[in-house]
């Protein structure tokens, strides 16, 4: 006589049981990624928001590029971090302005990662014609990235991902 296996399905069974820890602790994880980029970014990316009603003018890169800073500790580890800058020209009403912001949430901090800075930058190019979006209340105050874009938010991902 041979013998007939049974699978059990359904609420109760191994299969949805070991599945619960990993839907609790992922729920753990993105609670914990969401407290740490308010606490952290909190004021950066609610400033980043107000730039998409921001007003659209044409620029010009006038110089781009990637920053790096090295630094070693006491045991002689060293570790480089990387920023992508642009400074850029653009004029409103006749006025002409200068401006370096690319995101708010970029502003001066560096990231480990060189690729994601090189990525952030490589649509602003020295001579290349962008828009660029400018506060209306103040037109000395301009972003290169409207909203939140995946580039505006690339810096916090970045941060974030690591420690969660």
């Amino acid at each position: 006589m041979a013998g007939t296996a049974r699978r059990r399905t359904g609420e109760g069974s191994p299969e949805t049981k070991s599945s619960l820890p990993l839907i609790a602790f992922t729920a753990a994880l993105l609670v914990v990624g969401c407290t740490l980029s308010y606490v952290f970014f909190g004021e950066e990316l609610s400033s980043q928001m107000e730039t998409v009603d921001w007003t659209e003018v044409q620029g010009a890169i006038i110089s781009s590029g990637i920053e790096s800073d090295l630094s070693c500790d006491e045991e002689g580890g060293c570790s480089t971090t990387y920023r992508p800058y642009a400074e850029y020209r653009y004029d409103v009403d006749g006025e002409s302005y200068e401006g370096s912001r690319i995101t708010y949430t970029w502003g001066n901090t560096l990231v480990g990662f060189r690729s994601l800075a090189e990525s952030v930058i490589d649509d602003f190019q020295e001579g290349d014609e962008i828009t660029v979006y400018v506060d209306p209340d103040d037109y000395s105050e301009s972003v290169l990235i409207q909203g939140l874009e995946l580039k505006s938010l690339s810096f916090p991902l970045a941060v974030i991902l690591p420690l969660v």
